[in-house]
């Protein structure tokens, strides 16, 4: 059984949080460390999940600071391999025997000027920072089949989009609302109220950050949206997508 400790901040609505259910199915033995922030998302605009949102106590064994590698094994035992998700979660010193990988979801906006040390070095967008590197290797988005599903509801809204509203966003919500659309919008929503509320919407309007093939597409496909996305997806045809 390999075990595993993946290492990130955690937040309410976060990438490993998926990788440690899907690892956990598996088989694997999964441990997790790094800094908490309750129900907080500061690149939400400083949202306040709702109650029930944070990362369980238990959960995680929390950081405020990054730990030496040692440290954690002493509190938790060793591993097989450290995943992190987040610069600033990276435990250091890991030892040449423990396979030391990274996987960024977010290559596409962001830079880890220190992406070369790591044995693996996995991005969500085959296209975006590091992916010249030697050790990268791209590894798509996707999306929980537990989370995302069609519940068979009456969708009596036109349009949704449930998320951060970016300025490019907010205008095509404004250029439907004037052709006398209906449009589900706002943020704050996670889980099942989530999926409920794009559950109630024909189609989900996607437009992302620059381009990128987000884990948002895949997610309204699965909830039986009609998806509206901007147009030259960077990886979509990779995927098999037109």
């Amino acid at each position: 059984m390999m075990r595993i400790l993946l290492a990130a901040i955690w937040f309410p609505v976060c990438v490993p949080k998926h990788f440690y259910k899907a690892m956990k199915k598996i088989g694997c033995a999964v441990s997790t460390a790094g800094p908490t922030f309750g129900r907080y998302v500061p690149w939400m605009g400083g949202t306040i999940m709702p109650e029930g949102t944070a990362v369980r106590p238990d959960f995680v064994y929390p950081f405020n600071e990054t730990p030496t590698y040692q440290e954690i094994v002493d509190r938790l035992g060793g591993f097989d391999m450290v995943l992190s998700f987040d610069e600033g979660s990276v435990p250091g010193d890991v030892p040449p025997s423990v396979l030391n990988v990274a996987y960024d979801c977010d290559n596409h906006v962001r830079d880890w000027p220190d992406a070369g040390r790591f044995d693996r070095f996995f991005g969500a967008h085959s296209w975006a920072n590091n992916s010249g590197k030697e050790n990268f290797y791209w590894l798509p988005c996707s999306y929980d089949p537990e989370e995302s599903y069609d519940l068979g509801l009456e969708r009596r809204v036109d349009v949704g989009m449930v998320g951060c509203i970016y300025e490019h966003r907010m205008e095509a919500i404004k250029t439907l609302l004037v052709k006398n659309v209906t449009v589900l919008g706002g943020w704050g929503f996670v889980g099942e109220e989530w999926n409920r509320l794009y559950n109630l919407c024909r189609c989900a309007l996607v437009l992302s950050h620059s381009h990128d093939l987000s884990d948002r597409l895949l997610a309204n496909m699965a909830q039986g949206c009609v998806v509206l996305a901007d147009r030259g997806i960077k990886d979509a045809e990779k995927l098999g997508l037109k």
